[in-house]
């Protein structure tokens, strides 16, 4: 770290032994041992489908987190994924669960010694449950297409309308003179076209 202090600022750090007493501040800084809780809670959306229902999904509850303080060279990391949502509600107000929540946890184990390291991957996710009926399957299947006709409706809005053209005068033929409206009578059909009378 001090080389490469004095690499990058050598006007700042001024010569070797400043950036390793520098870099040796920084050591004493960083702490000792790590310590996470991380919780992040994913929206819920709420999609419309015309003429059906709504449908509703979201990613649940993602929580990072160490059980106890861990030194860099031992670390033990748990991530989980719960409160998973997926289900289509009726006109009627009926509701159909297609996905039931499961629990997807991940744990990472890193070890560090002057023999090596070594990392752990542990991923356990229980029995998943699929429940799809007609009418929930069609209205998953319209979910794209109704997100698409919602995106699609607000960049309508977003867009400037074009301003309406000016009136026409009283002269809409351009010629100046006045309109003549065209009239019937005996022997002529509406429009002014003149019909011949047939002999009796």
């Amino acid at each position: 770290v001090a080389e490469i202090m004095y690499g990058a600022l050598p006007n700042s750090v001024g010569s070797r032994d400043r950036a390793h007493s520098l870099a040796k501040k920084v050591y004493e800084r960083i702490p000792d041992k790590l310590e996470l809780d991380v919780k992040i809670a994913s929206p819920i959306f709420h999609v419309p489908v015309p003429g059906q229902g709504t449908t509703i999904f979201s990613l649940g509850l993602f929580h990072l987190q160490t059980p106890t303080p861990c030194e860099y060279s031992n670390l033990d990391i748990h991530c989980q994924l719960n409160e998973m949502v997926l289900c289509a509600v009726s006109l009627r107000g009926e509701r159909f669960d297609m996905f039931q929540p499961v629990l997807f946890h991940v744990q990472i184990q890193y070890h560090s010694n002057d023999e090596g390291s070594e990392v752990t991957l542990r991923v356990e996710a229980k029995k998943a449950g699929v429940t799809l009926v007609p009418q929930s399957l069609q209205m998953l299947m319209a979910t794209p297409f109704a997100m698409a006709g919602v995106m699609w409706e607000k960049e309508q809005k977003e867009r400037p309308q074009p301003q309406p053209a000016p009136a026409a005068g009283p002269d809409a033929s351009g010629d100046g003179g006045p309109l003549v409206a065209a009239s019937t009578s005996d022997g002529a059909e509406p429009g002014g076209r003149a019909v011949a009378a047939e002999p009796t």
